[in-house]
């Protein structure tokens, strides 16, 4: 029978492989937030946006009709990336480098043949996910920077849109890997424990009666 450990082990790796991907669909794509069309359309659009991305388009006509591509482009110069802004990308930054660290970190602990010998590092593991877990939260501070409000960008054509943004897939996959970060935390640290727990469990084999002498 599997020891709980194990289970607590495979968790942690489940939840923290789920929120590393979610961190590179969230982060690094160019729908963070996007403006819907207000005017009232029959079919209203939306323009999007991303931390370091924004949804670019072009059209194109030709005999069939007019076609719009859609692309994700870095950000233009006349973009003002204020305070909050900055913040979300120095977040999104942190975030990423702690999430390799906790991988290599992963990396090591399996190839560790003894797993009753975890590694020196184990111990940093839990604070670490927990350390991720807030930077990913923080890269939410894009939600009050100027990529949400009053957008200079969010234009097309005769489209009305709002002032102010609401949240597109990005900013719903950074919530969601924020929490399984958070979750991956906690069954670190019940791993940690239930170690442990295993380790004073089984009592060495001692001596108990005096050699005999020759």
């Amino acid at each position: 029978m599997a020891k709980q450990s194990t289970y607590l082990s495979f968790l942690t790796g489940i939840f923290a492989l789920t929120a590393f991907i979610l961190m590179w669909v969230g982060g690094l794509r160019c729908n963070y937030v996007k403006f819907t069309d207000i005017s009232g359309t029959s079919e209203p659009i939306s323009r999007e946006f991303g931390i370091w991305f924004y949804q670019y388009w072009s059209t194109v006509v030709s005999t069939d009709g007019v076609y719009i591509f859609k692309t994700c482009h870095s950000y233009p110069d006349i973009a003002n990336i204020d305070p909050s802004w900055k913040a979300a990308r120095a977040f999104d930054v942190l975030t990423i480098i702690f999430a390799i660290a906790l991988i290599a970190m992963k990396c090591v602990e399996a190839c560790c043949l003894d797993p009753d010998r975890a590694p020196a590092h184990k111990k940093f593991e839990s604070p670490l996910l927990l350390l991720t877990a807030l930077c990913q939260g923080l890269t939410l501070l894009l939600l009050s920077s100027n990529a949400c409000t009053n957008n200079s960008l969010a234009h097309w054509g005769s489209a009305e849109f709002p002032e102010t943004c609401e949240m597109a897939t990005g900013a719903k996959c950074a919530i969601s890997a924020t929490v399984l970060w958070a979750c991956a935390a906690l069954t670190s640290f019940q791993e940690r424990k239930a170690v442990e727990e295993e380790r004073t469990a089984v009592e060495p084999v001692s001596l108990t009666e005096p050699l005999a002498g020759p």
